[in-house]
């Protein structure tokens, strides 16, 4: 987040802290040129701030509201540009000065978030979800949230919806940042002469650079890590070195500024999940506030007058509050409800969030970032370490601890239980050759498909160990075994169709003659999520359009088995394990703790719906290339209802993937599959 301009000169408040000129400096010594107060850019902020809250509220027309974290940036490297180059040339910069500004500015609002997300922790969230909250506790303290949440991207990884903390990756961005860049200007400074723009263009330009050439091949890297982010930061640099010829001209300055203005809007309602970013669409929100800044620099146009309006002014004055305590309260929110927000309780959370962090503005931010409290440097980071020294020993407890599960009662934590039933060989088999069954035979069969053929690989693996042959598995994340598959909605899928294509290579090079495909089919077909499941829908077509799923899902599926029938190969599809749309151990243990038993169910007619064009067009399409469909739920369900639990074990580790103990109940089918149906 953004540094926040009091209403009082920043000069003001650094004579307050006992600021003093340091000759040794002297070498830069310039103009001793006093940085205004430019209200716009509070309004700027709120704008910004806005964005972030209504996207993570999910609210309409704000599906691209996370480029507010771009503004910020911007406005970031623009102010802390514009303040330390005046501290430079005033001949009294002092860096423990301005670590010191930097600690009033974000600890003080910081430490109460991380007080009571620690206590909703405890309250509220899982062993597993415990454990993960402590490390990312760690990384917010340390400034390095984005390595931590940057570590934990990926298919399996947890959801937003279970890290309250994941909004302090941009905090650690900018501090990360902070740390070197002092240094920096006061580097361009003695040994450039003063060639800011040069220095400041140099380093945006290979920031920029680095960001296209990754974006593509590791977007979660180029998102979260701050060499891929410092060009945004730069921008801002560039402004306030004044890179560019004033505007004078009030027309123009007006146009820039509306321009500005539109970008920003027309990344906020248009950008979604589904849109590659950064890259080069980074430039939209980048760009935009950085002509909303150039063109009020010097005139005070109709853009900055609308900027400046009170309400606007004293959003962006308790934004970085708003920032903090926003995104926190929705995921308890979400957590305690198992369920995204409806519009009405997204309102109501933003509203109390508007109300603690004008409180928080008022009474924390204000007071420490002006020296009412605590005028000492010694006693602040003192004060400060001593609370991080807490926090980490207490969160170091609930890691080591694996989240504290005794907090819990027995068949709560049984339930519990089946978060971590998943296949043990997930992360040595993900995304590549991998060898299930016998080890000394040569392999006779492929398992080939998605996390749902992950699911089911332990028990396959186990039937082939006792009949003494081998298999191979190519598995990839989300990505159903059809040849030619390009997912839009998420960008972590951009391999799947070079693991596609591998898998028909590793066919006609082994000579494997049996195939066994698996995919989450009713969701590549329909393109929604199920029921109350978390995410974006999934997008097989370039328009981007879920209702034309369904089409490009046949033409995928015919396209794939035909080639498999030119290839002599025996293929048998397994048809869609019932979804239950709900976390299924969590939602257990709830129940159990609630109600003192557990009773979700997924009903049959459900399962049905569900499957009603996807399964058809298996069976049908199976039948005209000449491979057998065998069905899961054959095993799994009744006439009225499908399992998701079994003797107060969940058969289920989230919303769709079996666990293990899930896993081995269609044992029988398989064993049938590789006794009869594979030759």
């Amino acid at each position: 987040m953004a540094e926040i301009v009091p209403r009082v000169s920043p000069r003001d408040c650094l004579t307050n802290l006992g600021a003093r000129p340091s000759p040794r400096w002297a070498f830069c010594a310039g103009n001793r040129t006093e940085m205004k107060y430019r209200p716009d850019i509070d309004g700027l902020r709120a704008i910004a701030v806005l964005a972030v809250v209504l996207f993570h509220a999910g609210l309409p027309h704000a599906s691209g509201g996370f480029i507010g974290v771009d503004v910020f940036f911007v406005i970031s490297g623009y102010l802390i540009t514009a303040l330390l180059l005046e501290d430079i040339r005033a001949d009294r910069f002092s860096i423990a000065r301005f670590y010191e500004l930097r600690t009033r500015r974000l600890l003080p609002a910081l430490f109460p978030v991380l007080l009571f997300s620690s206590v909703a922790a405890y309250w509220l969230l899982f062993p597993r979800d415990f454990r993960d909250y402590a490390e990312s506790l760690a990384g917010a303290l340390s400034f390095s949230s984005n390595l931590v949440f940057w570590s934990e991207s990926g298919y399996f990884a947890k959801t937003d919806a279970v890290r309250p903390l994941l909004h302090t990756w941009s905090l650690a961005v900018e501090e990360q940042f902070y740390l070197i860049y002092p240094w920096f200007l006061i580097f361009v400074c003695r040994f450039f002469r003063k060639r800011y723009t040069l220095a400041i263009g140099s380093v945006l330009a290979l920031s920029f650079a680095s960001n296209i050439l990754f974006v593509g091949a590791r977007p979660e890297m180029v998102f979260y890590l701050t060499p891929f982010r410092i060009w945004e930061l730069m921008v801002g640099a560039l402004l306030a070195v004044e890179a560019l010829p004033k505007l004078s001209n009030a027309p123009l300055a007006n146009l820039v500024g509306l321009t500005g203005l539109g970008l920003i809007g027309y990344g906020a309602v248009t950008f979604s999940d589904a849109t590659r970013f950064p890259g080069f669409n980074a430039l939209v929100p980048v760009l935009g506030a950085a002509l909303v800044i150039y063109a009020g620099s010097t005139v005070r146009t109709l853009i900055v007058r609308t900027l400046s309006i009170r309400p606007l002014i004293l959003v962006g004055l308790i934004s970085y509050s708003l920032y903090l305590w926003h995104w926190v309260l929705i995921v308890f929110f979400q957590y305690y409800l198992q369920r995204d927000l409806t519009h009405l309780e997204g309102g109501a959370v933003i509203g109390v969030a508007l109300l603690i962090s004008y409180l928080s503005w008022r009474f924390i931010e204000t007071p420490f970032r002006t020296g009412q409290f605590i005028r000492s440097r010694f006693w602040l980071f003192s004060g400060a370490a001593a609370l991080a020294v807490l926090f980490a020993a207490w969160g170091g407890e609930v890691y080591i601890r694996n989240g504290i599960p005794e907090r819990l009662p027995g068949d709560v934590r049984g339930f519990l239980m089946g978060q971590e039933d998943g296949w043990a060989r997930w992360d040595e088999c993900y995304e590549t050759i991998c060898r299930i069954g016998a080890q000394d035979v040569d392999p006779s069969f492929l398992l080939w498909g998605d996390s749902h053929a992950a699911a089911i690989a332990p028990v396959i693996e186990r039937l082939a160990k006792a009949k003494h042959i081998s298999g191979l598995a190519v598995l990839n994340r989300g990505c159903a075994p059809l040849v030619g598959l390009i997912r839009y909605d998420a960008l972590s899928y951009t391999n799947c169709p070079e693991q596609n294509s591998s898998a028909l290579e590793i066919i006609r090079a082994k000579q494997i003659k049996n195939v066994i495909m698996d995919g989450r089919w009713a969701l590549y077909a329909e393109g929604k999520r199920y029921k109350e499941e978390l995410g974006p829908p999934l997008l097989l077509t370039a328009n981007q359009r879920w209702q034309d799923d369904y089409g490009m899902f046949e033409q995928l599926l015919r396209s794939t088995l035909q080639q498999l029938q030119q290839l002599h190969t025996n293929v048998v599809i397994v048809a869609s394990v019932p979804e239950v749309g709900k976390d299924v151990p969590v939602v257990l243990a709830r129940q159990a703790m609630s109600q003192g038993h557990a009773d979700l169910i997924e009903p049959y007619q459900d399962f049905m719906d569900r499957q009603a064009r996807a399964l058809p067009l298996v069976r049908r399409l199976a039948s005209e290339y000449s491979a057998k469909v065998v069905y899961p739920h054959e095993l799994l369900c009744t006439d009225s209802a499908c399992m998701v639990a079994k003797d107060n074990y969940s058969l289920y580790i989230d919303d769709n993937h079996l666990s293990i103990h899930g896993a081995l109940l269609l044992a029988p089918l398989f064993k049938k599959v590789l006794d009869e149906d594979l030759q």
